[in-house]
């Protein structure tokens, strides 16, 4: 899909190591503040990795 409109993420980083999830976390910060870029819906059960670009914070 080239230009979806919008991201379902269930625990994206399930089976990442701390390198990976970190990685992770940082690329969908960038997307949260991107105003071009679909929107998120991200399930996790780890606040430390919700992007601190969402509306959450």
């Amino acid at each position: 899909m080239t230009d979806p409109e919008l991201l379902l993420l269930d625990e994206p980083a399930a089976g990442l190591d701390l390198g990976g999830r970190e990685d992770l976390v940082r690329r969908l910060g960038a997307l949260a503040r991107d105003p071009q870029a679909p929107a998120m819906v991200m399930v996790t059960h780890h606040v430390e990795e919700i992007p601190r670009a969402s509306p959450m914070y």
